[in-house]
């Protein structure tokens, strides 16, 4: 009969042996100054194009005469006319448990400020933003740890074989009271599932090595996978199914994507499509979103699906698309409207069809709607959206 953190195995459900099997690992951990730094520095890739840069790093230090942990996550996305900056930092106590940090969101549309610290009943969070400044307190664990490197730097010193840990966690995002009906969602969205793998290949760009790899998945969705070097620990990449990125190093190769390439030209991918209707939407401009779906593929459908009276024209239903898309516009910036259409590329599921269309279904958040995208007369449109 095994034992899990001193209690037998057999009496404690799956999740209650990957919290006692974490809380073990995170007691046994070495101090800061014994396990050394980590300092990642690398690409950001969706797909083969290179979108930006990701720095990792965690140092030894002391927080009121203990050792602990600085750590700093930030990621730098530039697509289109759009560039965002996201920096977390904070002190983890030697076991991983955040004890104060802060986050700084860059973005088009504008610019975001928070601050947290250890308080008694949970975490006091100040937020920044446009000139005011609130303070609340929120719900957290007590041995709650926050962002990817505590992961890192728990997976540097887990065993290899397979095995499934629960990482407590803690978002701002997610930290405040749950919606009604959801139960206690937002108090553990953060937490992180961590089932190490053992040993296996990481490709990139047709080059394989072995790495000891764990996926990892949170309850807010968040889905991704670390490889380690088998022998060092050291951090090979971070692949992620949701969202779609993924951290490789920095000199491996990589193009800019050109999805943005041809929003005033004839788009020759199913993203340079979509990206150009995109535009046309949350501008808003009316040519682009003239010449971004193809017509008579629309006008089959809205026939097909009765959605018109038989017979009516084509030139009826693409006044009414137009003015239906220009009525639900934001008006954004051109920076905003690159941004929103990256964040619906790396986190949509994309689909090639057997006559070489393409899908891009996206989340409920961006309107749960189905793209699909072929190409017609040399170049490519959007034929249906559902």
């Amino acid at each position: 009969m095994g034992l899990v953190d001193g209690v037998a195995a057999d009496l404690m459900t799956p999740i209650e042996q990957a919290v006692a099997r974490t809380r073990a690992l995170r007691a046994r951990l070495p101090a800061p100054h014994e396990a050394g730094a980590l300092d990642f520095r690398g690409q950001v890739r969706l797909g083969a194009a290179r979108v930006g840069t990701i720095w990792l790093r965690a140092e030894p230090t002391s927080l009121g005469g203990q050792p602990a942990w600085a750590v700093l996550e930030s990621q730098v996305l530039a697509t289109g006319a759009s560039r965002v900056e996201m920096e977390s930092t904070g002190v983890l106590a030697a076991d991983l448990t955040l004890r104060r940090g802060g986050r700084v969101d860059k973005r088009p549309a504008g610019t975001g400020q928070l601050t947290y610290e250890r308080a008694r009943g949970g975490m006091r969070l100040v937020s920044r933003a446009q000139g005011r400044s609130t303070s609340t307190l929120l719900a957290a664990a007590p041995d709650a740890s926050a962002g990817l490197v505590p992961v890192i730097l728990m997976l540097k010193h887990a065993p290899a074989t397979p095995a499934h840990y629960l990482l407590s966690g803690w978002d701002a995002r997610f930290a405040g009271k749950p919606k009604a009906g959801s139960g206690s969602f937002a108090f553990q969205a953060a937490d992180t599932h961590v089932q190490v793998l053992g040993e296996g290949p990481f490709v990139l760009d047709g080059a394989r090595r072995p790495t000891l790899r764990a996926d990892c998945t949170l309850r807010s969705g968040r889905r991704y996978t670390v490889h380690l070097d088998p022998r060092t620990r050291d951090l090979v990449a971070v692949v992620g199914t949701m969202p779609k990125t993924m951290y490789v190093a920095a000199d491996a190769p990589g193009a800019a994507p050109d999805w943005y390439d041809a929003i005033e030209g004839k788009p020759a991918t199913a993203r340079q499509a979509f990206v150009k209707f995109g535009r046309g939407y949350h501008r808003p401009r009316e040519d682009l979103l003239a010449d971004a779906f193809h017509w008579p593929s629309l006008h089959a459908q809205a026939l097909a699906r009765e959605r018109y009276p038989p017979g009516t024209a084509i030139d009826r239903i693409r006044k009414d698309w137009i003015d239906t898309f220009v009525g639900m516009s934001k008006h954004r910036t051109q920076g905003d409207c690159d941004d929103l259409l990256f964040q619906i590329l790396m986190t949509s599921r994309e689909v090639t069809h057997e006559d070489g269309s393409v899908s891009l279904h996206t989340l409920p958040v961006y309107g749960g709607h189905t793209y699909r995208m072929a190409e017609r007369d040399g170049r490519w449109f959007i034929v249906a959206i559902d």
